[in-house]
Formats: C-alpha cells, sequence, structure tokens
C-alpha cells in the first residue's frame, strides 16, 4: 500500500497510466475514488498521481487540517516520487490548492487546471450547514441528498431511482467520510490564507460549470483574476462534479492544454 509519512499524517495515493506526469487532487469530502470517470480516458496518455487529502479516503491524520498541510503533503509526495515540476488539475477545493501551489512554489507546477475552484462565501456556509447536519442524529441518507443538490445540474434529478443509487453507493462506500472528517475538512477553510494570483507564472486552465451553486462562473472568474496566463472554459449544462457530467469534455480538455499546446 503506497503511503507517504509525514507531519503527523499517512497520505495514501496511487498511480495510474503512462506516459507525462499530472497529479489530480480531488475536492472536500472526495478521496481519488472521485477521478473514477476520467481515469480510464486519460492513462494512455498521462502518468496519473491521484491521493487520498487529510480528512478523506485511507490517508490518516490526527487533529485539526490546516490548509498548509495540503500543500506541504503534495511538495513532499513531489519530492518522494522524484518530480521537480509536474502538471496538476485540482477540482473544486483541489483547484484551490493547485492554485497555491503555483503562487508559493512556482518552479514546481508546470500547468494547472481547475475544475469548478472559484470564490463564493454562500457555499462555506452550506457547507458548515452540512456538517451540522451530517453530525446531527439525522440520517446520513438525507444528508447525502442535499449534498448532491448542490453537486449536480438537474438532469441528475430527473430519475428518482438515480438519486438514490447514488446514495446507496456513497452511504456503502468502504471509505465514506465520516462526520468528524468532514467537518475537520470544512474548518480547514478558516486557516486558507490570501492568494497572491500575481505570482502564478504557470499557465491556467480555469473550467466552470454554467449551473454551478458551489462556484459559480463569476465567483470561479474572481478567483482566477490577476493570472498572467490564463484561459477561461465555461461548461453551459454541467453543475459542480464537472468530471462525473462531462466526463469526455473533461478529458479532452486535460489533453489539449497539457499536451497539445505543448
Amino acid at each position: 500500500m503506497p503511503m507517504l509519512k509525514t507531519n503527523g499524517a499517512e497520505i495514501y495515493f496511487e498511480q495510474a497510466g503512462h506516459g507525462s506526469p499530472v497529479l489530480m487532487i480531488a475536492g472536500v469530502a472526495s478521496d481519488l475514488a472521485s477521478w473514477a470517470p476520467v481515469v480510464p480516458l486519460l492513462e494512455d496518455k498521462f502518468r496519473l498521481i491521484l491521493a487520498d487529502n487529510r480528512g478523506c479516503g485511507r490517508t490518516r491524520s490526527e487533529g485539526p487540517i490546516h490548509f498548509d498541510d495540503y500543500l506541504n503533503d503534495y511538495v513532499l509526495l513531489l519530492d518522494q516520487l522524484g518530480f521537480d515540476a509536474i502538471d496538476i488539475v485540482g477540482h473544486s477545493l483541489g483547484g484551490l490548492i493547485g492554485l497555491h501551489l503555483a503562487a508559493r512554489y512556482p518552479n514546481r507546477v508546470r500547468k494547472l487546471i481547475t475544475l469548478g475552484a472559484g470564490a463564493n462565501a454562500k457555499s462555506l456556509t452550506l457547507l458548515q450547514d452540512l456538517a451540522t447536519l451530517y453530525e446531527s442524529e439525522t440520517s446520513p441518507r438525507l444528508f447525502f441528498r442535499l449534498l448532491f443538490q448542490f453537486l449536480f445540474s438537474t438532469p441528475f434529478f430527473e430519475n428518482p431511482s438515480t438519486i438514490e443509487a447514488t446514495v446507496d453507493s456513497s452511504l456503502g462506500y468502504k471509505y465514506c467520510q465520516s462526520p468528524a472528517d468532514f467537518r475537520r475538512q470544512i474548518d480547514m477553510f478558516d486557516t486558507i490564507g490570501m492568494l497572491d494570483t500575481a505570482a502564478i507564472t504557470a499557465p491556467v486552465l480555469a473550467v466552470a460549470g454554467g449551473g454551478d451553486l458551489m462556484a459559480p462562473p463569476l465567483g470561479v472568474t474572481m478567483l482566477h483574476a490577476g493570472i498572467a496566463h490564463r484561459k477561461d472554459i465555461l461548461i453551459p449544462e454541467i453543475g459542480h462534479s464537472t468530471h462525473w457530467e462531462a466526463p469526455g469534455r473533461v478529458a479532452d480538455l486535460m489533453t489539449d492544454f497539457l499536451v497539445q499546446q505543448g
């Protein structure tokens, strides 16, 4: 079992495919399994490095999580794997981590793609309320049903059986995030410092979903403002779960941005 032992944690990671290395960083309440829709579409082009953030999956850590813990974990992981610089793809929180890595360690990030990463104070309030709900005596099923309303676009909800099957899958997942770990991740947001976008020299592709309630397109634009080499892509018909609702489109965007554009 591949593990990185770092400051107060054992970070679980996996690798898939072959080719140019790409670090894939998941969002809140998500582990490396969240990349399942796109891994088969990318592993013949890239060597994918996928890890579980603190508070998720098979990574083990105790106590409060500081945002800088994530940055330090990924720098040490790159060191362990022997990568001086790497391309990064991050979803939601993962995109924010990627942006801070690119600002703080510009020589270590070649290119960065963010998916659904945006500034939105309402999202943090929502996540805090969801954490309280998950910690309560209320059924976890309700927690996931409410969470999904902010992750997926309208077509997901047209078939009730799809919703229930997704809830069942989440509840039955072997590494389902606990209420305590969800709370630790949400509390972590209070430790995030200012992002110096002017320090980011890597080319950045910012992908937004037209129906994203967690990171609306305007919030994505605001978060990425000031990045010198930035390209914005809007996928009108999708919500926050970018690579689940449009895996083929995301895979094509990755390939175009990371390979065809050199």
